[in-house]
């Protein structure tokens, strides 16, 4: 039986911005080898309360990015996250409030108790924006935007594209990265986590590549310019278009025009994609594309 850690010390960090650069997962996955040898996981458990009254917040974000561990809480503001080893940040959001990050140290084999308070965000007054029903994208994407993290383009700025590949368009975006060539174009995340294999007759071991969510192109594949990468996962109007197998396929983004997309979210690693596009394989980058209803 561990033993049991409770430290009441209110968070107050609604200031705090929420974005932070995640490690790459294979460190990640390299500490939690070493830290196996010394600790036990441990469990994170707690509440998350609003700073205004002090009531629990239901379905506030609590994540562990570096270990891709995420959970929300339930109705009485309550939360638990399991097998944590030593030493990660501890990321907690919900919309309409200000992001709070810390760094908590986990022992072995033991519960770690906190009670985290949020601000309130500070909001501006409704605007009314005149746009064609048939080219509304959906309330998630300003939700998203709200958050403040990832990057988002409207179609105000797409449509300076239209005419011109997709590439042009995602190339805006810096975390964003287009590989390709020959009329093929695919979409990766330059914070991918790069990987830590051995080498086998002068290459990469490429058992290990895959395990480490890296794509190996077929032939074919490789004669249209494909590199071996982490590819991103796409959606197309929610629809998850790739991913369904690891390591992610790549999705061939040049038969999509920018004069058909309304919005593009772009959401670089795991610390920054919302609940509803994180899975597996996720790491290495979500596009999200919502094209226009006529």
């Amino acid at each position: 039986m561990g033993h049991r850690r409770c430290i009441q010390i209110s968070l107050l960090l609604a200031t705090v911005p929420f974005g932070v650069r995640a490690p790459s997962l294979q460190g990640a996955q390299t500490l939690d080898r070493l830290t196996a040898l010394a600790y036990r996981a441990s469990t994170f458990t707690g509440l998350v309360v609003s700073d205004s009254t002090h009531l629990p917040l239901e379905a506030a974000e609590v994540a562990l990015p570096d270990l891709g561990k995420t959970t929300l809480t339930n109705t009485s503001g309550e939360f638990r996250i399991t097998g944590i080893p030593a030493g990660y940040r501890v990321f907690v959001r919900k919309i309409g409030y200000g992001a709070a990050h810390t760094r908590l140290s986990f022992g072995s084999d033991e519960t770690v108790e906190r009670r985290i308070v949020l601000g309130r965000a500070v909001t501006l007054e409704p605007i009314t924006v005149s746009a064609r029903s048939s080219d509304k994208v959906p309330a998630t994407f300003d939700e998203n935007r709200r958050v403040g993290l990832g990057h988002f383009l409207t179609r105000d700025e797409i449509a300076k594209y239209d005419g011109m590949k997709l590439a042009s368009v995602l190339q805006q975006i810096q975390q964003a990265g287009v590989a390709g060539g020959r009329g093929h174009e695919w979409v990766q995340s330059r914070r991918a986590p790069g990987p830590m294999c051995p080498m086998r007759r002068g290459a990469l071991d490429t058992l290990c590549l895959k395990n480490n969510g890296y794509y190996i192109p077929t032939f074919e594949e490789q004669r249209q310019g494909m590199p071996i990468a982490c590819w991103a996962q796409v959606y197309l109007d929610g629809a998850l278009m790739n991913g369904a197998h690891e390591p992610t396929e790549p999705f061939e983004i040049s038969s999509i025009a920018p004069e058909r997309i309304e919005a593009v979210e772009f959401y670089a690693g795991p610390g920054e994609t919302p609940l509803r596009y994180s899975r597996s394989g996720s790491n290495c980058g979500v596009l999200v594309l919502w094209t226009r209803r006529r």
